[in-house]
């Protein structure tokens, strides 16, 4: 089954408050509905305006404040009051409003809420809206649009899906069955085969299915599920659900031919694909059958003698680990002397420091010294995740101080600190004086990214001064990795204004890692005004580099744009598409005559030359 996940709290941003009298009045009534206070404040001002009090943005937004489900309950339903009034322009204007500031939980929430307005109101012009926002909000949107946009006009909205790029369509037609609960009219399958979308169909209607099977007989509807011809690993969530609805109904020969049946599958893949989609797919559905009852999993597995016994004790002491370590380890200390004994008290270790820092740090010195570095490391790790900061530095300090090797520490800090505070821990890394220098630059690598998210230049002059001088491949440069996650953050004016200060050896890949990000946001035109900065030589490597993702994120404009391209950029994008006959499969016959006509072009123009 094709699974989404719909995450109501996911990156976005909020701007300041529309120029004019009446949208700043609109503008000003949705803050007061996501304001901390309870009390209406919104007042009609004749048939369409609505004035209130201004409030401090702040504190209005303030990701501290007490709202709490009843209190953002209350707010939603003030807010959709206030919009009954409201014409799409200006609610428009609104959502516009929410989108260039500091983000946070109850932006997110209310940007839903418009969304889900602006659909009722003229779906077409809200998937506009959309495909101008970052493309993880996009994945978190186009669901709540297609969901509306079916109880409105179901085929339309199935037309619709059906011209979204690859990655979009998928989660734009589950969103549309699920609205119907699988039940298509027979006029409507046939126009989801006609567009070319039944497989994405029948996937979730299968899926449904499934969940209202699992209810009665889980192992009937696990069966169903893996007697299906979709991919395994589009089915996790789905397979999880399933197996934890069976191990709560049935009993322990069930649970033995289950674990068995997965123990055979998992040796299929062991070692060589344990990292793939597939390895990762049945290790995560491994964790759902054990953790039901990890002592007797354990015990089934040591009574099988094969070569799989050592790998998938691993797994099993991973999970036992987070959910009773001292368990788990007066287990294994029934295996002492045998060859993976070390390994395996390590595996607990781990995750144990990991669950519970505080008590693990304390008792270090009751820990032997083979263990001590990677203890110290995730239980540093542990405190960091519960922004336990000034604790942390505290320990590093003390461990250091003992002669403790505090370099793997000082990463799991600096990873997951710069998460919420990049100045802070950008800046102790550059003081510190717990690391060696040629880890200091590893460490500032993997920070400066997130720093440049607050304070891109600062973080690129940092990258300039501090990064790695001779990285294996230029895309990878500390400088590279600044300017991705400005792009990708979606300040395209910040990325552009540091193009003048790129050293030359990196300018073209610079120009690649903007126009990636400018074609994520849907921004085509910008992307292919870009070029136009590079010397004319240099375009066509500039959009051939660009053309399997432009493709892919926007197949509908494509062909639509692809002659504001100069020939020769045309013919490097043709050669690049029908390098890969996947994406052939989604062109019609016209569109792949098109490129071949290009890359003909090209090779006649060469052998002219």
């Amino acid at each position: 089954m094709r699974t989404m996940k719909f995450k109501t709290f996911l990156l976005g941003c909020l701007g300041g408050v529309v120029g004019g009298f009446v949208l700043s009045s609109i503008g000003w009534a949705i803050y007061s509905a996501m304001s901390e206070s309870d009390t209406p404040h919104l007042v009609h001002q004749g048939t369409d305006k609505l004035v209130n009090e201004k409030q401090n943005l702040s504190a209005v937004l303030d990701l501290e404040d007490s709202g709490h489900t009843s209190s953002l309950f209350n707010k939603k339903l003030r807010l959709t009051h206030a919009l009954k009034t409201l014409t799409f322009d200006e609610v428009k204007e609104i959502y516009i409003q929410t989108v260039s500031q500091t983000s946070n939980h109850r932006v997110w929430y209310f940007q839903d809420l418009l969304i889900e307005h602006l659909a009722l109101l003229d779906p077409n012009a809200t998937l506009e809206i959309i495909q101008t926002t970052s493309p993880n909000r996009q994945h978190e949107l186009i669901p709540i649009l297609y969901s509306h946009w079916a109880m409105l006009d179901l085929k339309e909205a199935l037309t619709s899906a059906a011209g979204l790029s690859l990655s979009r369509r998928p989660i734009a037609t589950r969103a549309i069955v699920i609205t119907q609960n699988g039940l298509l009219e027979v006029d409507t399958m046939e126009l989801t085969v006609a567009l070319g979308i039944d497989g994405e169909v029948e996937e979730t209607i299968t899926e449904l299915a499934a969940r209202k099977q699992m209810q009665t007989d889980p192992k009937g509807a696990f069966k169903q599920v893996f007697a299906d011809d979709v991919e395994d690993t589009k089915q996790e969530s789905l397979l999880a659900e399933i197996i934890g609805t069976w191990l709560r109904k049935s009993d322990d020969s069930e649970h033995m031919s289950l674990f068995n049946s997965f123990r055979d599958q998992y040796g299929k893949i062991y070692p060589w694909n344990l990292g793939d989609l597939e390895g990762i797919f049945y290790t995560n559905l491994l964790e759902h059958v054990v953790e039901n009852n990890p002592k007797k999993f354990w015990q089934l597995n040591l009574s099988d003698t094969s070569e799989l016994q050592s790998q998938l004790n691993f797994e099993i002491l991973q999970i036992w680990a987070g959910l009773n370590p001292q368990e788990a380890m007066e287990a294994v200390s029934e295996l002492e002397g045998t060859q993976w004994y070390d390994n395996y008290q390590k595996t607990i270790l781990r995750r144990w420091a990991e669950e519970d820092p505080t008590h693990m740090l304390q008792m270090v010195q009751d820990i032997q010294p083979k263990f001590r570095q990677d203890v110290i490391a995730r239980s540093i790790l542990g405190l960091a995740r519960q922004e336990a900061i000034e604790q942390a530095l505290s320990y590093v300090d003390q461990f250091h101080e003992q002669g403790e090797n505090v370099s793997r520490a000082a990463w799991f800090l600096s990873d997951v600190w710069a998460e919420y505070d990049s100045r802070r821990a950008t800046d102790w890394l550059l003081e510190t004086t717990k690391i060696s220098e040629p880890y200091r630059v590893e460490l500032l690598e993997n920070v400066l990214p997130k720093l440049a998210k607050t304070d891109p230049l600062k973080a690129y002059q940092l990258a300039v001064e501090h990064g790695n001088p001779e990285p294996f491949d230029p895309r990878y440069s500390t400088e590279m990795m600044v300017l991705r996650s400005i792009a990708e953050n979606g300040d395209f004016e910040g990325a552009l204004e540091l193009l003048p200060v790129i050293d030359e050896s990196l300018i073209d890949t610079a120009f690649h890692t903007i126009g990636v990000a400018l074609i994520g946001f849907n921004k085509l035109d910008e992307a292919i005004e870009l070029a136009e900065r590079l010397p004319k030589a240099d375009q066509p490597q500039y959009f051939e580099g660009l053309a399997t993702m432009w493709f892919q994120e926007r197949p509908d404009e494509f062909f639509q744009n692809l002659d504001k391209l100069s020939l020769e950029a045309q013919q490097a994008v043709a050669r690049q598409l029908l390098l890969f006959e996947r994406y052939q499969r989604g062109m019609s016959s016209a569109e792949i005559s098109t490129l071949e006509n290009l890359a003909s072009t090209r090779d006649i123009d060469q052998e002219s030359n």
